[in-house]
């Protein structure tokens, strides 16, 4: 159940990028928001994704660590609400 859980997420995580990605192209922000929801949950759920995120984040440091930020803060505010 926890695996069916886990994958689920997966591919909701994955489907929101692929969302945020074809709002990207309509002016405004659209895509920019729900691209970095649909990251947080594939981060959350897969343990290559963050490999990657943390690998990314050396290299880039300036990039990474302001999504990296953002990330952090909407993790907090979820915890907070699940309290």
């Amino acid at each position: 159940m926890n695996n069916l859980k886990r994958r689920l997420l997966l591919a909701v995580g994955w489907l929101i990028i692929v969302v945020g990605a074809i709002l990207g192209v309509i002016p405004g922000p659209g895509g920019i928001p729900i691209v970095a929801v649909g990251a947080m949950i594939v981060l959350s759920q897969s343990r290559a994704a963050r490999k990657q995120f943390i690998r990314l984040q050396k290299r880039f440091p300036k990039v990474m660590g302001s999504i990296r930020r953002v990330l952090k803060r909407k993790r907090k505010s979820n915890d907070n609400q699940s309290k």
